[in-house]
C-alpha cells in the first residue's frame, strides 16, 4: 500500500492526535493484526508512553433492600455507573456490561465508593472466546466489537 488517507471532521465522536492516527494504522497494518487490536488500544495518558488496553467487563450488584434509603442509593448507583461506556439488557435488572481503560480492581474500588459494608458487587473480565449466554444479538454485537 503505498498512499493511505485520514478521514476527520467535526461527525467524529474521538479526537485523535496526528500521532496517534499514525499509531494506530501502523498497529492496524502489522503482521498477524486483526481488526479488533488497534482499536482496544488507546494512548495512556501516563507520561512514560504506554499504553492502556480497554476491557469489557461483567458488573453486577445487590445492594440491602433493608437500608432506608435504598431506591435512592439505587439511582445513585446507577448514575454513577453511567459514566463509564455501557450497555444494559432490560431482562437482568442488577447488571450492566461497562467498557473501560481502568483494571477489574479499579473498576471495583470506584463501583465501591457508592456502596455500604451490607452491599454485594462483582466485577468480572469477559475475554474474547471465552464467554457465552443468551442475550440480544445488539448486546453481543457491542460486546464483541470490544473484545
Amino acid at each position: 500500500m503505498s498512499h493511505m488517507t485520514l478521514l476527520t471532521g467535526p461527525e467524529r465522536r474521538r479526537r485523535w492526535s496526528e500521532a496517534d492516527q499514525c499509531r494506530i494504522l501502523a498497529a492496524a497494518f502489522a503482521p498477524g493484526a486483526t481488526i479488533r487490536q488497534p482499536g482496544r488500544v488507546l494512548p495512556s495518558s501516563c507520561d512514560n508512553g504506554g499504553e492502556e488496553v480497554v476491557s469489557v467487563y461483567l458488573v453486577t450488584w445487590d445492594l440491602n433492600k433493608q437500608k432506608p434509603n435504598y431506591d435512592q442509593a439505587r439511582q445513585n448507583l446507577i448514575g454513577h455507573l453511567a459514566r463509564y461506556e455501557h450497555i444494559k439488557d432490560p431482562g437482568l435488572d442488577s447488571l450492566l456490561f461497562i467498557s473501560s481503560t481502568l483494571s477489574a480492581d479499579a473498576l471495583n474500588a470506584d463501583i465501591r465508593t457508592r456502596m455500604d459494608t451490607n452491599d454485594r458487587v462483582i466485577v468480572t473480565k469477559l475475554v474474547d472466546g471465552q464467554h457465552q449466554g443468551w442475550l440480544g444479538q445488539n448486546l453481543w454485537d457491542w460486546i464483541n466489537v470490544r473484545l
